[in-house]
């Protein structure tokens, strides 16, 4: 509003990021853990980029930031700048990185920052290569998230499905090109895909020691999925029915932490119904407040 700052210029705020590690979110080993979402380089100048990394060191915390790398960011360098400054730590994550030049990506690999890619609203504003795909040649650990539901779906598996071939269509484009008539061999086998969406997303938020893998010590975090649905049967190999055939409505049973919160294909957690009931509520406050001809 006028008068008031930018919200590049606005750090984040310390004593409800105080408030919040002293009080419920005090400890890194309940469900909900706290973490930052910052501005970062894209969004916030230097000095409040200063700020933010700081204050997620001095409470010891993640954080993590919404970056593209386009010439037009606050922080012209970008984490070239930011690397100057001393401010990078394997305690960081970037979201998308799409437009990052190499001699950049090299940076935040260097620091050990993780990547996370949505290859669904990243390839719908233009045709570049996930930088997942460029994280994977220089022998890193891809990590796919689905970003925002107002630009594609929301479901993890769908991500996956997405990214995989995404993967391959640039694998086998840059192959094609080597050796145009040659039969070209899958580029990416479909089990690697699922590590993606489970382990390697564990280690980008730094979470793997917990999660993402069935492992003795660690949290009893499980899906079971049916195979006499019209949807899976075909498929013979686990990681192939999950990731290219699976849907939501074919996860019958979910425990977190060895805590059943989906079971006979419904949700069990204390509050499902009422959430179903606000969700239809929503839904049709939306709808009626359509115009006429678009509630076709």
């Amino acid at each position: 509003k006028p008068g008031q700052p930018h919200y590049s210029e606005i750090p984040y705020p310390r004593a409800e990021v105080g408030r919040l590690r002293k009080g419920r979110l005090a400890t890194d080993d309940a469900r909900v853990t706290l973490a930052m979402c910052i501005l970062g380089s894209e969004y916030a100048t230097l000095d409040v980029c200063r700020h933010d990394f700081a204050l997620a060191r001095e409470f010891g915390l993640f954080s993590s930031a919404h970056v593209w790398g386009h010439a037009n960011r606050t922080v012209p360098g970008g984490y070239r700048t930011l690397a100057a400054e001393g401010l990078l730590s394997a305690d960081h994550n970037i979201v998308h990185g799409n437009y990052l030049e190499d001699d950049e990506l090299d940076i935040v690999l260097g620091a050990g920052i993780s990547v996370t890619s949505a290859p669904s609203p990243e390839l719908r504003l233009r045709a570049n290569e996930p930088l997942s795909s460029r994280i994977r040649r220089r022998g890193g650990t891809p990590s796919i998230g689905v970003d925002c539901n107002a630009f594609g779906s929301d479901r993890m598996l769908d991500a996956l499905r997405f990214a995989l071939q995404s993967h391959r269509l640039f694998a086998n484009q840059a192959a094609a090109r080597e050796h145009p008539k040659a039969a070209l061999p899958v580029a990416i086998k479909t089990r690697e895909a699922l590590a993606w969406g489970t382990i390697n997303n564990a280690k980008a938020m730094r979470l793997d020691h917990r999660i993402g893998s069935l492992r003795p010590g660690k949290q009893a975090d499980i899906i079971i999925v049916r195979r006499d649905s019209l949807t899976v049967a075909p498929a013979t190999d686990p990681a192939q029915g999950l990731v290219n055939y699976a849907q939501n409505a074919d996860i019958e049973t979910v425990l977190v932490g060895g805590n059943i919160v989906k079971q006979d294909g419904r949700l069990t957690y204390k509050g499902a119904d009422k959430a179903r009931a606000d969700a239809d509520a929503v839904a049709a406050r939306l709808f009626t407040s359509l115009p006429p001809d678009l509630r076709k």
